[in-house]
């Protein structure tokens, strides 16, 4: 059980170059075309969904 979030980008994604860039990261999303999709457990705490948020604010910033 869990959440499913979906951010529409502009653009179509780099797959080859971000997955690597959220996976450093520490965090896991499903990228596809121009999709970013994140699905949190039901369990995550605080501290792991700031992190989530964090790192795909600041990788898709600097796309």
């Amino acid at each position: 059980m869990g959440a499913i979030g979906v951010i529409e980008l502009h653009q179509v994604i780099n797959l080859q170059n971000l997955q690597p860039q959220f996976v450093a990261a520490g965090v896991w999303v499903r990228p596809f075309n121009k999709l970013i999709y994140l699905m949190p457990p039901f369990i995550i705490t605080d501290k792991e969904l700031d992190q989530l948020i964090m790192a795909v604010v600041k990788i898709v910033s600097e796309m």
